[in-house]
């Protein structure tokens, strides 16, 4: 119904307004009109009430406390468009819980995630950042799970580049087509293991026994009936000696040079089947002379000449000289 004003007339009582009957029934009629839109057809309700400030609501407890909807002074037209839909408003201060949102373009502040039985949260707590950072999800498989920088994980399917790996475990090396490059055994209690380096230009990159134990050899086996096998040139690291004195213990070839006569004792060796190499380059005689020689106490040899001896565990013994 549309508002009914009273005419009150041209001028007062020049009997042209409404009389005193018709102006009382408008008047009931716009107080209904209002009662019936503010509360029940005969009484304004209790639970809510227009103020200067807003719309109030009164809760079941009339006049204790009250839900005011207030709005800010704006400073443009705004709309508001509530949807086709029953529910909840949701506030930003209140513990709800949401169904069926798209957020899009939302900040999140310290998002907090629900563990599967809501007894503990997931707390996703930003770095400082001096700029936005995009960070982008692939298309991901059912079920898949988010890679962790301490948890213990399997991973599947990842291709590492330009990655400083510290301390890794490894089983096994596969080559691009997924067959097996490398093995690695794991030995209970092992302490012992390979040292590998590279090296800058004029020097060989190297291959060294490393670990707790002071002295260590190194295996290399084939398998089965299997042998090693050396693709390239074989060449063994030497020393090199002018006077009389002790051999170089540690690497396996020692070439004498002198013009004089020269000696050189050779002490025990460390490993059954040590090979000692020997060869004369100088004019005079290189003696050699074992802690422990097998057939004798010395071996001599002449300018040019060369040969071999082989440990046995008690004893140097010569295997060739020529």
């Amino acid at each position: 119904m549309a508002r009914q004003n009273i005419n009150t007339g041209a001028t007062a009582n020049d009997g042209t307004g409404d009389s005193l009957r018709n102006a009382g029934t408008k008047i009931n009629q716009n107080f209904q009109e209002l009662y019936q839109f503010l509360g029940e057809s005969d009484q304004v309700s209790p639970y809510l009430f227009l103020d200067s400030d807003g719309v109030h609501f009164n809760g079941d407890s009339v006049n204790v406390f009250l839900t005011k909807l207030n709005v800010e002074d704006p400073t443009k037209t705004n709309t508001i468009t509530l949807p086709d839909s029953s529910g909840n408003v949701v506030l930003d201060t209140a513990a709800q819980t949401l169904f069926n949102k798209t957020m899009a373009q939302t900040a999140l502040t310290e998002p907090k995630i629900k563990d599967n039985d809501s007894s503990h949260n997931y707390e996703i707590v930003p770095g400082a950042l001096t700029a936005n950072r995009q960070i982008n999800l692939p298309s991901l498989g059912d079920s898949d799970t988010f890679v962790m920088a301490k948890h213990a994980q399997t991973l599947e399917n990842k291709t590492l580049d330009s990655a400083t790996v510290n301390f890794p475990k490894i089983n096994r090396i596969l080559d691009t087509n997924g067959a097996t490059v490398t093995k690695y055994e794991a030995f209970p209690n092992a302490v012992n293991f390979l040292s590998m380096g590279g090296e800058a230009t004029g020097y060989p990159p190297s291959v060294y026994v490393d670990g707790a134990d002071a002295n260590i050899n190194l295996a290399l086996g084939g398998k089965g009936t299997g042998a090693v096998l050396l693709d390239t040139r074989v060449a063994l690291t030497s020393s090199t000696q002018t006077a009389d004195g002790n051999v170089n213990a540690e690497l396996p070839l020692t070439i004498f040079n002198s013009s004089t006569p020269v000696t050189g004792y050779v002490a025990d060796g460390t490993v059954i089947g040590e090979l000692k190499y020997f060869v004369n380059n100088g004019t005079g005689t290189a003696t050699v002379q074992p802690t422990n020689f097998a057939g004798g106490t010395n071996t001599a040899f002449t300018q040019n000449q060369a040969g071999f001896m082989i440990w046995t565990g008690a004893n140097w013994h010569l295997a060739s000289k020529q």
